[in-house]
């Protein structure tokens, strides 16, 4: 998703309320995501077989000194495969966060709703207590915030731990810090839902 969606804002003075354009972009907007997670899926469904595939030509090229090495090169291709796994599926984290936080900044624009902080700096927390205050509710009280909130905190994850679990994964999830996080076992089609949910609920709620 790109500014330039948003742009067209200025550019519709419009009879229909603001709830009617944004409702018209969040279908388009999880579509993405969704065909995203799908493309994922396809991925590993064929590194699945290519896998299998290796598995039997190392085999019949196995030699005894492999041992005396310790060379695997079936359990570095496992490693291997299931590394780049974590990062497609970290990524697809990051891409559901900035789904909500661009949609609630520009909402926030648009409603001229605060949105920076006191150095002038785009600030997702300060959208989402004044935008909450604006509506008339806490943002973190409606409906999908928390499997959006994940997916949020396992792409901060990503990005600034290295994928393992930071002192504010721990904070809110409990759990060890600096493990690496296992994003295969996250149920990605519940948070591409929970943030179609939570931000159709800011949606409705906007006059």
């Amino acid at each position: 998703m790109t500014d330039n969606t948003f742009d067209l804002i200025e550019l519709l003075p419009s009879p229909y309320g603001d709830d009617v354009w944004f409702s018209l972009l969040l279908p388009d907007e999880i579509e993405k995501l969704t065909r995203l997670h799908r493309a994922i899926i396809k991925w590993q469904d064929v590194a699945e077989q290519e896998f299998k595939e290796f598995e039997q030509e190392v085999a019949k090229k196995r030699k005894q000194c492999w041992d005396h090495y310790d060379y695997d090169p079936v359990r570095d291709e496992a490693f291997f495969r299931l590394d780049t796994e974590r990062v497609m599926l970290a990524n697809l984290a990051v891409s559901i966060a900035s789904t909500a936080e661009n949609i609630i900044i520009n909402i926030c624009n648009h409603k001229n709703v605060r949105y920076m902080n006191q150095q002038r700096q785009t600030d997702f927390g300060v959208a989402c207590s004044e935008l909450g205050k604006a509506l008339n509710v806490p943002l973190s009280h409606l409906p999908g915030f928390n499997g959006n909130q994940r997916a949020r905190i396992l792409g901060n994850c990503f990005k600034h731990s290295g994928r393992r679990t930071n002192e504010r994964y721990v904070e809110k999830y409990g759990g060890d810090l600096d493990v690496e996080i296992e994003y295969e076992l996250e149920n990605w089609p519940s948070f591409i839902d929970d943030t179609k949910t939570f931000l159709s609920e800011i949606i409705s709620r906007l006059k």
